[in-house]
């Protein structure tokens, strides 16, 4: 990494080398939610790490539409507020 380096992705880096280490031969999945100039940056320097990875990138507008249709957000009742 002779190039400048964010500290998370520096903390990403290291996670992966100690994984590596502990587990020989082990292959990693990365999944990024990611568009623009941002993922292409990202993937490229994922695809520059010496690790075995299969590299997927979702699509985060559909995703995001996905969650909200199948997950909405249920509010609980709250005790102090009878009125929910």
């Amino acid at each position: 990494m002779s190039e400048y380096v964010p500290a998370e992705l520096r903390k990403l880096v290291s996670a992966l080398d100690k994984l590596a280490t502990k587990f020989p031969g082990a292959k990693f999945s990365i999944r990024l939610d990611a568009v623009g100039q941002y993922a292409a940056n990202l993937i490229r320097f994922l695809e520059s790490l010496p690790h075995k990875a299969s590299i997927s990138v979702g699509q985060p507008k559909q995703n995001k539409e996905y969650k909200s249709v199948h997950f909405p957000k249920q509010k609980s009742a709250n005790p102090s507020n009878p009125k929910q």
